[in-house]
């Protein structure tokens, strides 16, 4: 095994080893950090290294559907830590990958690279789904991530459940505050 692929393994068990921990933000704190909010749709994914070939990032072009909070072009990127390339697999606990198709609520702040990245890591990228009852539901949970919460215990970060339509009611509430 080279070293550089021995170091990026290395690297790789020590991410996954731990689960990322966040301090649960409220939709209206997203919405205040964030400078674009948008339910997009997913259209493809590249990865690409960084300047020092020693991370993996994944850029995701979104055709945006309905703007929340500022103003996007239709088709935005959004780029994330971890991807597949050449052989390689970095992987961030708690951060979701996009599919092509995928429906979300993004909560964004302008990268210095000019795309864009999620607020609050996974907690500002809230899935859309049909529920049985035919509602939209939006959730930003995911596997791999704990919370701390108000007494300081580490709990499994379930995030947030709510209908789309009462999201973007807070959202565009809280937006205009």
């Amino acid at each position: 095994m080279s070293t550089r692929r021995f170091i990026l393994a290395v690297v790789f068990l020590s991410v996954t080893a731990f689960a990322t921990t966040v301090v649960p933000a409220s939709v209206e704190r997203l919405t205040a950090q964030s400078t674009h909010v948008t339910l997009a749709r997913a259209i493809d994914n590249r990865s690409l290294w960084d300047a020092s070939h020693g991370r993996i990032y994944t850029l995701t072009r979104f055709q945006a559907v309905r703007m929340m909070k500022g103003s996007l072009p239709t088709i935005f990127t959004v780029k994330r830590l971890g991807g597949h390339l050449d052989g390689y697999n970095m992987k961030v606990a708690g951060v979701r990958e996009w599919q092509p198709g995928d429906n979300t609520v993004l909560f964004l702040q302008p990268d210095v690279d000019g795309n864009f990245i999620v607020t609050g890591l996974m907690q500002g990228d809230f899935r859309v789904v049909r529920s049985s009852a035919g509602v939209l539901t939006v959730n930003n949970g995911v596997r791999g991530a704990r919370q701390l919460d108000a007494s300081g215990q580490l709990t499994d970060f379930q995030g947030s459940r709510m209908s789309l339509n009462e999201l973007e009611q807070r959202v565009r509430k809280a937006a205009a505050q």
